[in-house]
């Protein structure tokens, strides 16, 4: 079996860790992996078995896919990360190789390339590593799970999120933006990772926010985040439309709001009613501001009233505006 010492720099500190073999089925699955852990809470809550999610693990298309992948090339291209035989980055690669074991030979399957941390090797050291491997490395998590991580490493590491978004490359804004998308979704109990981007665009809306400190009546992101919930949205961009409904403005706004409220109207009809009314605003500024202009060129109009092209011009719109005033 080759052993092979790597140096690692984490944090700023050269930790010393051991390329070697390990047994398969001596490995654990690591809970508290970020991407572990938004696949499994919403499923088996704070504390799942190992057989829980490698039940989990080994249903995802990604890791069956990886199955076949690691079964072409012969094994692993990069190595997993192991502490005290807890697996800390490549749980899907273990789930794989799980899966050869039991389908395929298992003698050729036994045995995992891993790199193994010393013990002494803390929680925020740990969490650093991934973020530094998923982030802003080549593998990155999707927007959940970043979030979930950038929620898991405030806890663990007790740092302010503006600390860990410098450490991480994120901008502030942006790491800001995935806590409380993240936050919202746990108090509206729907840690699900498929609606993250109903959640996110909700967040990013400022329209909803501020309609619901102007509207408190109609409890918006209430009614919002109850039909997320229940799955009464068909995709993410409907809470765009949602946006454009209470942030719109005018006298139709209210019967829009209360429409969409209500639901005694649909969606799409509230949105047409708000867009409708905005094109009509913009057509009567439009034509206020033309009557503006003709009245602040009455005496050069009056000048040039004998001018061949001008006399045309206003002869059309003289037609035109008898025919839309339906006057003879």
């Amino acid at each position: 079996m080759e052993q092979t010492k790597k140096f690692l720099r984490i944090e700023g500190v050269v930790v010393e860790a051991l390329e070697t073999d390990l047994k398969v089925i001596d490995l654990l699955y690591y809970p508290d992996n970020p991407r572990i852990h938004s696949i499994i809470e919403s499923e088996y809550g704070e504390n799942p078995t190992q057989e829980q999610i490698e039940k989990k693990m080994q249903s995802l298309e990604h890791v069956k896919e990886l199955k076949n992948s690691i079964r072409v090339n012969g094994g692993l291209i990069e190595p997993i990360f192991v502490k005290d035989n807890v697996v800390l980055e490549g749980n899907s690669r273990l789930a794989a190789y799980r899966l050869l074991l039991k389908d395929e030979d298992a003698i050729n399957w036994a045995s995992i390339r891993a790199i193994v941390l010393p013990s002494s090797i803390s929680a925020d050291q740990i969490f650093s590593m991934l973020g530094t491997m998923h982030i802003i490395g080549k593998t990155p998590w999707s927007p959940f799970e970043q979030a979930a991580y950038l929620q898991r490493r405030m806890t663990t590491s007790r740092k302010k999120i503006d600390a860990i978004a410098d450490e991480l490359g994120l901008t502030r804004a942006s790491a800001h933006k995935y806590i409380a998308t993240y936050e919202l979704m746990v108090n509206n109990d729907d840690l699900v990772r498929d609606k993250w981007s109903y959640y996110f665009e909700l967040v990013k809306n400022g329209a909803i926010q501020k309609a619901n400190e102007n509207y408190p009546q109609f409890s918006i992101i209430e009614t919002i985040l109850e039909r997320i919930k229940d799955e009464k949205f068909t995709d993410a961009k409907e809470i765009r439309k949602v946006g454009k409904i209470v942030g719109a403005e005018g006298e139709v706004a209210d019967e829009a709001i209360q429409g969409f409220i209500n639901e005694t109207m649909s969606l799409d009809d509230a949105v047409e009613l708000v867009e409708s009314d905005s094109k009509l605003a913009n057509l009567t500024a439009k034509v206020k501001n033309f009557n503006i202009t003709i009245a602040n060129e009455n005496m050069s109009l009056r000048q040039n009233i004998t001018d061949v092209g001008l006399s045309t011009e206003l002869k059309k719109l003289f037609a035109q505006l008898k025919t839309l005033l339906s006057v003879e």
